[in-house]
């Protein structure tokens, strides 16, 4: 490099030969199973909300075709769920937003008496209101004892930011009545996680007070990397082009909000980042969000917050909905036990506390 020469000039991609890559040897026979099946049926329905569209119609109906795909597959896992894991779920509303509360057939245990969960679903922040909460929610409120509030939070396309957080401030707003904020968990995966930290931000924003400990599971504060490329090639699926935006399957419910808002992605700001609390981030080696997690874990040890990380190697972006999977029921119970240490156990209930539901 000449002296007249910059690192922008440089060319920064590297062409990476073709090689065979074969599944990780420390993955359990059920893991080494479900990549197989899945090498023969790619799962391609996430990618096809990336764009461009030609028109709103077409964008429309990907994202239909999507929540379709999505309701059939996680309907099909909580009836897998269901024969594993004795619960009880209960429709109803929380500061006028549509919630599932599971709780444990034999009720929730004692040293989770004053203790609740928030669960943001997954789904690119446009499927996964049906069922796909309840994937998540359904062993975790097993394996802890404990009641967790599934969200039905507000999405792209019939929606925008920040309708999203403003449906998980309205629910935590109405659960802060009866319980402490140190008593209140959050935990999500995929897009909820990414929720997750907009939401601690949000919540931050508006003058509630923060929850208990989160954990931001196949996703996090919303920062890209490597791990994007990579993960695409090491799942036997086609990588992104280098054009391709790197978070295109959410701008449909970011519209023309900036990228880089405290609000949108506290990554980029560490005053945000160190209002978090006690932080979970999970992922795998061949996760498309490894990358985020990561990242976000960097920023929340720079910034002094409790933060934990746990990546499976060999497995995949939200590998944990497949409960037949060892890794999967090993992550059920490292969720159990992060909010077991870091949620208050012992405060009772303060009726009508003067919080009022947003």
């Amino acid at each position: 490099m000449n002296a007249e020469s910059s690192f922008e000039e440089l060319d920064s991609t590297v062409t990476v030969p073709s090689f065979q890559l074969p599944f990780s040897a420390t993955l359990s026979a059920e893991a080494r199973a479900a990549f197989i099946a899945r090498l023969r049926r790619p799962l391609s329905a996430l990618s096809s909300l990336d764009g461009p569209f030609p028109s709103t119609a077409e964008y429309h109906a990907a994202v239909d075709k999507f929540r379709g795909e999505m309701a059939s597959l996680h309907r099909a896992l909580v009836k897998v769920l269901h024969r594993r894991y004795a619960v009880k779920i209960e429709e109803t509303t929380l500061g006028g937003v549509r919630v599932e509360i599971v709780t444990p057939a034999a009720g929730v245990t004692e040293g989770n008496r004053h203790r609740i969960l928030i669960n943001l679903h997954g789904g690119a922040f446009v499927g996964g209101a049906e069922a796909c909460g309840l994937v998540e929610a359904i062993p975790v409120s097993a394996v802890f004892g404990v009641a967790i509030v599934c969200v039905d939070y507000r999405q792209a396309y019939e929606h925008s930011f920040p309708a999203a957080s403003e449906d998980v401030a309205a629910v935590y707003g109405a659960l802060l009545i009866n319980h402490d904020p140190n008593a209140i968990g959050i935990f999500g995966y995929s897009a909820g996680a990414v929720l997750i930290a907009q939401v601690v931000a949000w919540l931050a924003h508006t003058g509630l007070p923060g929850p208990g400990a989160v954990a931001m599971c196949s996703a996090g504060a919303g920062a890209q990397g490597d791990s994007r490329f990579v993960a695409a090639v090491a799942m036997g699926d086609a990588p992104p082009t280098i054009d391709q935006p790197p978070d295109g399957w959410r701008d449909g419910y970011l519209g023309d909000a900036d990228h880089r808002d405290p609000l949108v992605a506290p990554i980029h700001w560490p005053e945000v980042v160190a209002r978090f609390p006690p932080s979970l981030l999970l992922s795998g080696t061949r996760s498309f969000d490894l990358s985020d997690v990561l990242l976000t874990h960097r920023a929340l040890n720079r910034a002094g917050v409790a933060t934990e990380l746990h990546v499976w190697e060999g497995l995949w972006h939200c590998f944990p909905y497949n409960p037949s999977l060892p890794e999967a029921r090993e992550a059920y119970d490292v969720l159990a036990a992060f909010f077991n240490r870091h949620l208050a156990s012992r405060v009772p209930p303060q009726p009508g506390a003067g919080v009022t539901p947003r």
